[in-house]
């Protein structure tokens, strides 16, 4: 996350990259509480929980919580996917930013904490979500007449 905020501010004006950031912050927050709210509601068991299961994981971890939807997993690929459509005309290189998620959501399957369909799920709520923070993002600076395509420093 440092390097997201340090490639923004060093991308665009701090009145703009303040903003920017303001956005990343509210994204990464709607996607946990969306994981949050889904899994009061599910109450599905993780992996660990699972005595059928458990046996063939490698539990490195041992969380209470319930499973169902990854709260990594949406936010990880929530926060990637607005800083990919936020960045893509300043860094070429932004797009290789998703192999953090992508490790990060298969390694809470490796350590048993997931399903599968638990951080897939996840992965898509994040990246919906980002879409549409990035969509409102987008809709405020025409709003407030703040230069959408931003200015990079020189």
């Amino acid at each position: 996350f440092v390097l997201f905020f340090i490639l923004i501010f060093k991308a665009m004006k701090r009145r703009r990259a303040l903003f920017a950031s303001g956005f990343v912050l509210l994204t990464l927050s709607l996607a946990f509480s969306a994981s949050y709210i889904t899994k009061l509601y599910t109450a599905r068991l993780r992996p660990n929980r699972e005595e059928s299961v458990a046996m063939l994981a490698r539990i490195l971890q041992d969380p209470n919580s319930f499973s169902f939807f990854s709260g990594h997993a949406s936010s990880s690929f929530a926060v990637t996917t607005f800083m990919v459509l936020l960045l893509q005309q300043h860094y070429r290189a932004i797009y290789l930013a998703y192999l953090w998620p992508v490790l990060f959501v298969v390694s809470r399957v490796y350590v048993g904490v997931h399903y599968p369909g638990d951080v897939l799920v996840g992965s898509v709520v994040g990246v919906t979500i980002a879409l549409l923070m990035f969509r409102l993002y987008r809709w405020i600076l025409k709003r407030r007449s703040i230069t959408v395509s931003g200015s990079l420093h020189a």
